[in-house]
């Protein structure tokens, strides 16, 4: 609850203060997954490497590469639309608590 809340929050801010920060690609667990209370439950190794091969295969990111998230940013806007969206990340946890409901909104 709200250790997953801080740390989404946390990273968020970090994100909109500086939309040139770069993000690392990585398989697994990563920064959003720190002290999240599913991992484990809802969110086993297995599913999370599933979902994180579907957004690199949609985006076209290679493991390990490092980009700047306005261009991963851009790249989701002009890729990923609401079927998509729910195909790629269907029993999310993230999604469940509604965390990407206003993604599509204009």
């Amino acid at each position: 609850g709200n250790l997953v809340m801080y740390n989404l929050t946390s990273i968020s801010k970090k994100i909109k203060e500086n939309p040139n920060i770069k993000i690392k690609i990585v398989n697994g667990p990563d920064s959003l997954c720190l002290n999240c209370p599913k991992k484990g439950v809802n969110c086993s190794e297995t599913s999370v490497n599933k979902l994180d091969a579907a957004v690199q295969k949609l985006l076209g990111l290679k493991e390990g590469a490092v980009y700047f998230y306005t261009e991963l940013g851009n790249k989701l806007k002009e890729l990923l639309n609401p079927e998509k969206h729910a195909k790629i990340c269907g029993d999310c946890y993230w999604r469940a608590l509604g965390f990407c409901k206003n993604t599509f909104k204009k």
